[in-house]
């Protein structure tokens, strides 16, 4: 009986059994094609989530500006220059040579190098942040002014004991 309907209508049957396919098909490009794109703008919308929270996080810690405290600053080992990743400098006395060892994001790994004694790592420093270094007649002051990509703004300052 059913087959027979089909043949009598067979046009409308072959229009329904077209539809099915395309619909089917279409679903499966959908899955195949769209899918990925829709897990990658999912990801990077997590990622910008999580980006944003950092950002809002550093804005709401206190910033630790280096000091102007005439006393702490007594002599400009080496006025704010700007050190490449991988690069680095030494003050104007000659004893104190910092390297910056590693850029990532806001974040940097200098190596600071006093005299002839081992090299002193310091890890995650940020803009704002002082590192101090003790040598045998003095104490120098690294301020981290800013990062500009794989560029590190720095100055050294330097205090007699």
């Amino acid at each position: 009986m059913d087959v027979e309907r089909f043949r009598k209508h067979w046009l409308v049957s072959l229009v329904i059994i077209c539809a099915g396919i395309v619909g089917a098909t279409w679903t499966v490009a959908v899955q195949i094609l769209v899918g990925p794109r829709d897990f990658e703008i999912a990801r990077r919308d997590a990622e910008i989530t999580g980006l944003q929270k950092q950002i809002n996080e550093l804005k709401s810690k206190p910033s630790v500006a280096p000091t102007t405290d005439r006393a702490e600053r007594d002599t400009t080992a080496l006025s704010e220059t700007g050190v490449f990743e991988n690069n680095s400098v030494t003050t104007s006395d000659g004893v104190c040579s910092i390297q910056v060892v590693k850029v990532s994001g806001n974040t940097v790994i200098m190596s600071v190098i006093i005299g002839s004694d081992q090299p002193q790592i310091f890890r995650d420093l940020r803009p704002g942040e002082r590192i101090t270094v003790q040598a045998k007649e003095a104490s120098y002051f690294v301020d981290i002014h800013r990062i500009r990509g794989d560029i590190v703004d720095l100055a050294v300052y330097r205090k007699a004991h």
